[in-house]
């Protein structure tokens, strides 16, 4: 018996001391006796005597019902938040360990013929699990883009706050302005980034209470409680005025509307419908100078960022009207060649600054991201009515004669007519104001190189013609 009991305590000792769980064991009277090994790495103590003596009671930071459950032989559990700066300040031991942890906690009475002789307490850190709860928390409530609350959170606290209380409760719904035209154009990491910009610009503008959620892709919503017409109004205008203090290369810009509920037997949903529709009407009436806007600053790209230049662009102008001109093309032909000329390479805007300016030939990396200008190009002319028209030529100006060109290796007369024009034209501009040819006066250099790749890269009845426009006889010489 002597045996067993020896084996028996020997077990339990090791179950004690190896168990990965930290374990207390108090006396009757509360006071700590004993720790087992994973007690002192939780909580980074040094030397297990220096706790022995705590007070379960009185260091456990019970409540009073708590308090009252153990005596009277039930068991508690809670979660706690465990201070190890408080622990150093106080000096209540030495610890390895700094900062903050949540820990969960269990306290059981040991009893003995309904005596309780004591209490084991079974701790164990749950600080990542409560970071993870937090993090899925978040997630579930915010936008992970923009960090500002989801719909699913908007909605539910336009339930709560849809009360007698809160009145007057106004919403502003609001739409940023040409997310979809910097996505296609600069990729959804520039979307994302624009993203960003107007919810700061949101967050600035509005109050601590106010709730600000991104309601869709490119849509907003904020909610303001115990908030009037006029304040809202007030509130809309704050953030239109950052908008336009933003210098960014796309201008910031946001569609705002808003409604307020007064009355409290009126339908929410009719409040927000309202909102929107006050949203969609500014949209419609600034829409053009909105796109206006945004065109000036694409093309200010181009300019400051690339090798394009205002007056290579009024010389083709000038040399592609003439060519139009010649061959009686209609005057909405004649206006599409004008923009065709200012935009054909508007989809640089989208090619890295770098590429530009390095002075040596491109890699063949560098060659292929080049040649996606025309596919930018045309996402860029299809966002814009403006520009709609000529978003094939642009698609195609790079195209040639005998198929080899790109994007899509279209030949002959399966090109569109303009990009046929601005191709001549634009390679003749490039070639005269090259290293090659920049002190040839007559640009008879120019004109051979266009004549030499008639029928290969050029349409050769439109190089007959631009030949004859430029009067160059001494080519058949």
């Amino acid at each position: 018996m002597e045996q067993n009991i020896k084996e028996s305590e020997e077990k339990f000792k090791n179950i004690f001391l190896q168990s990965p769980l930290g374990i207390e064991i108090y006396d009757k009277n509360g006071r700590l006796l004993e720790v087992n090994r994973a007690f002192m790495e939780i909580f980074g103590v040094v030397n297990p005597d220096e706790v022995k003596g705590f007070r379960l009671f009185e260091d456990h930071n019970l409540q009073e019902d708590q308090k009252a459950k153990l005596l009277g032989g039930e068991a508690v559990r809670y979660e706690t938040e465990f201070d190890f700066d408080i622990v150093k300040s106080m000096r209540l031991y030495n610890t390895k360990k700094s900062g903050r942890m949540h820990i969960d906690c269990s306290i059981t009475p040991l009893k003995l013929n309904y005596e309780i002789y004591g209490y084991i307490v079974i701790v164990q850190d749950i600080t990542e699990r409560k970071r993870n709860e937090e993090k899925i928390r978040y997630l579930t409530f915010h936008d992970n883009v923009t960090g500002l609350y989801n719909r699913h959170y908007f909605e539910e606290e336009l339930k709560r706050l849809d009360v007698e209380r809160q009145l007057p409760l106004s919403m502003i719904i609001g739409d940023l302005n040409g997310l979809k035209l910097v996505n296609d154009t600069f990729g959804h990491f520039e979307g994302d980034e624009l993203l960003k910009k107007i919810a700061d610009i949101l967050r600035r503008a509005c109050r601590k209470e106010d709730i600000i959620a991104r309601w869709g892709g490119d849509e907003f919503a904020i909610l303001l409680p115990k908030t009037g017409k006029k304040t809202a109004e007030q509130i809309c205008m704050r953030i239109e005025n950052f908008c336009r203090e933003d210098e960014g290369r796309i201008p910031l810009s946001i569609a705002l509307g808003c409604a307020t509920k007064e009355n409290h037997l009126e339908d929410i949903n009719e409040v927000l419908n309202r909102a929107e529709d006050a949203m969609y009407r500014q949209k419609s009436m600034e829409g053009s100078e909105v796109r206006k806007r945004l065109l000036l600053a694409l093309k200010r790209t181009l300019l400051e960022n690339t090798d394009e230049t205002e007056e290579h662009m009024d010389r083709i102008k000038n040399l592609a009207l003439k060519m139009a001109e010649k061959l009686r093309l209609s005057e909405e032909q004649l206006n599409s060649v004008k923009l065709l000329a200012e935009f054909h390479d508007i989809g640089k805007v989208a090619v890295p600054e770098d590429l530009f300016r390095k002075g040596k030939p491109p890699t063949s990396d560098e060659i292929i991201l080049m040649q996606k200008h025309v596919e930018t190009g045309y996402r860029i002319a299809i966002s814009f009515p403006e520009l709609a028209g000529i978003a094939e030529a642009i698609l195609h100006h790079h195209e040639r004669w005998d198929g080899k060109g790109y994007p899509k290796g279209l030949k002959g007369e399966e090109i569109p007519i303009l990009a046929r024009i601005i191709s001549i034209v634009d390679s003749y501009d490039e070639l005269i104001h090259s290293m090659s040819y920049e002190n040839n006066a007559d640009c008879i250099g120019a004109l051979r190189e266009i004549k030499r790749n008639s029928g290969i890269i050029f349409d050769p009845e439109l190089v007959d013609l631009f030949m004859s426009i430029n009067d160059s006889t001494s080519l058949n010489h």
